[in-house]
């Protein structure tokens, strides 16, 4: 069921629109791990040496090595039904989706997302900054030097990511600044490490605010739905659906 808090917020004003900001939480019950969770990409690793440009630079065959492990995953996952739910409500037209995942689980359900950390599944070239697809079937099973992905000039290239020291991909932030109190935000599955406040800024705006995660706090102005999204938000849409 629907928590209370939750239908009351939703059945309480007519939105004009719904901004959906998605992280790791969201896409771990598709089998890809969060990074700062029990089990998670980051446990028991060095975070600068595996996702910063210093940490590239020091040792390439390393981080794409790490990378490589992460876009076989990617591809070997399915949207789940978290995603599936987000499509449906993004294809009303009232609805816009930001997320801090580099994967392509959003794209596969239907709906092209907002990007602030990249793609996983494209590389960048070192000097010019072009983009192209990754193709794993020209790769081997462990990168050396001599194998890692370079741009069709010849360069090195390194994954179409944002890493540690590096700005986000903006038009986020511009959508998030664009708040005037009378939509509705959803958080899902995110950290605060990562949300760059975005929640908290709906809130004070005057948006109203509902926090999916399992391990939600206690927020002033914002409903917490203790339970994990790929519960949650197929219920939570139907109800959006159903009231517009």
């Amino acid at each position: 069921m629907v928590p209370d808090a939750v239908e009351q917020l939703v059945k309480g004003r007519e939105w004009s629109r719904v901004v959906v900001l998605t992280g790791a939480g969201l896409s771990a019950a598709s089998g890809i791990p969060t990074f700062r969770g029990a089990g998670g990409y980051y446990q028991g690793r060095d975070a600068a040496s595996l996702a910063s440009p210093e940490g590239f630079e020091s040792d390439p065959v390393l981080v794409w090595n790490w990378y490589a492990m992460r876009i076989r995953a990617v591809l070997a996952a399915e949207p789940n039904t978290g995603h599936i739910a987000l499509t449906d409500l993004a294809s009303n037209g009232s609805a816009i989706i930001l997320t801090s995942n580099v994967d392509d689980l959003h794209d596969r359900s239907g709906h092209s997302p907002v990007r602030i950390h990249g793609n996983i599944l494209e590389t960048k070239c070192t000097v010019t900054d072009d983009v192209s697809a990754v193709n794993i079937e020209n790769w081997p099973e462990i990168f050396e030097f001599e194998t890692l992905p370079r741009s069709v000039e010849g360069n090195l290239s390194r994954p179409n990511v944002v890493w540690f020291g590096e700005r986000p991909w903006g038009r986020a932030f511009e959508i998030v600044e664009s708040l005037d109190g009378t939509e509705l935000f959803l958080e899902v599955g995110t950290s605060g490490v990562v949300s760059y406040g975005f929640t908290e800024y709906a809130a004070r705006m005057g948006c109203g605010v509902v926090r999916i995660n399992p391990d939600s706090g206690r927020d002033r102005n914002i409903v917490n739905w203790r339970e994990s999204s790929e519960v949650a938000l197929p219920k939570l849409v139907d109800l959006l659906v159903n009231e517009s």
